[in-house]
C-alpha cells in the first residue's frame, strides 16, 4: 500500500542525530582502546626493566629511606592480602576486563573513557603478569 516501510519503535531507520551520537560514542570507544593500549604497553615496558635492571639487586635509594626503588613480586592482591588465592585474584581481572569491554558500548563522556581505558590497561598488565610469570599459569606474582 504504502511505498515506504513504517518507522516504529524497532525500526532500524537511523536518524541525523542518532548518527551524530553514535559517531561520538565511537570517538569515545576509540580513545578508551588507546588509552588502554597505552596504558598496557608503559606496564610492560616498565616491569621489564625494574626486571632487568633492579632483580637481585639491593634496592635503589633516591630519597634516603623515604624513596627507593626495589623489585616486589606480589601474588596476592593490595599489600600481598590473600597470596593463597591467586587465581581468583586472575578471574577477577578477567571479569574487570570483560565488564569495561561491554561498557564501552555505553559511553558518554571523554572523561569516563579515559579513566576506563587506564584501568583496562592496568587490569591487562595485571592478568598478563599472573598468566605468564613464575610460578604458573594463572598463579604467576604481579612485579610491583
Amino acid at each position: 500500500m504504502f511505498p515506504f516501510p513504517a518507522v516504529g519503535a524497532d525500526s532500524p531507520v537511523v536518524t541525523g542525530g542518532d548518527a551524530a551520537v553514535g559517531g561520538r560514542r565511537r570517538k569515545k570507544i576509540l580513545v578508551l582502546l588507546c588509552v588502554a593500549v597505552l596504558a598496557y604497553l608503559l606496564d610492560l615496558v616498565s616491569k621489564t626493566i625494574v626486571v632487568a635492571e633492579l632483580e637481585h639487586r639491593a634496592p635503589v635509594e633516591i630519597f634516603g629511606d623515604w624513596l627507593k626503588l626495589e623489585v616486589i613480586r606480589n601474588a596476592g592482591a593490595a599489600f600481598s592480602f590473600g597470596e593463597a588465592f591467586t587465581v581468583i585474584f586472575t578471574a577477577i581481572a578477567s571479569v574487570v576486563i570483560i565488564v569495561i569491554i561491554r561498557l564501552a558500548r555505553k559511553l558518554y563522556s571523554l572523561p569516563w573513557a579515559i579513566a576506563l581505558g587506564l584501568l583496562l590497561g592496568g587490569a591487562l598488565g595485571n592478568l598478563t603478569d599472573r598468566v605468564f610469570r613464575a610460578p604458573g599459569v594463572f598463579e604467576g606474582a604481579v612485579v610491583d
